[in-house]
């Protein structure tokens, strides 16, 4: 590691937060942000780690970028470029909103089997759903044979020349 004293200056709770949310970036891309590389899924989880962290917790930017091996320029760039490539880059958006969920909100990290259980929920879903769907067009088909009709058809229009009286 390039920087040996990166968390000087922090608080244990920081450097908690900090390996907490590492782990959870590699748990969620299988990416070490600590890598010095330029390859875009590591820059596009450092930018995660940092924009996070500095949501979550009053750690400087320098403790932050040494935390990765970085400068704290690097941190810096990526912050303040962060919120127009969350707009542009659906990559970078939908790693941190999964990271931000799992992180801030407690959510849990979803697993293959997690999406094939939802897959087969949503199967079965969309079954009961056509099952429905067809009891409903055949009581439509019965209604239309037994010649009913809907309320507004069912009154009778009378003609402008005839005369309606009433008492």
């Amino acid at each position: 590691m390039r920087y040996t004293k990166f968390l000087q200056g922090t608080t244990q709770e920081q450097r908690i937060q900090t390996k907490k949310l590492k782990s959870i970036i590699k748990q969620i891309t299988g990416i070490e942000i600590n890598k010095v590389s330029r390859k875009q899924e590591i820059v596009r989880a450092r930018k995660v780690y940092y924009k996070i962290l500095r949501q979550t917790s009053k750690i400087s930017c320098i403790a932050m970028a040494n935390s990765v091996s970085q400068d704290h320029a690097t941190a810096l760039h990526a912050l303040r470029n962060f919120d127009f490539d969350y707009k542009t880059d659906k990559v970078l958006k939908e790693l941190y909103d999964s990271v931000y969920d799992v992180f801030v909100k407690g959510m849990k990290i979803k697993t293959p089997e997690d999406f094939v259980q939802e897959n087969l929920r949503m199967q079965q879903k969309i079954s009961e759903l056509k099952a429905q769907i067809e009891e409903l067009r055949n009581e439509l088909k019965e209604a239309r044979s037994n010649n009913i009709r809907p309320r507004n058809q069912q009154t009778k229009i009378y003609n402008a020349s005839e005369t309606i009286v009433s008492f």
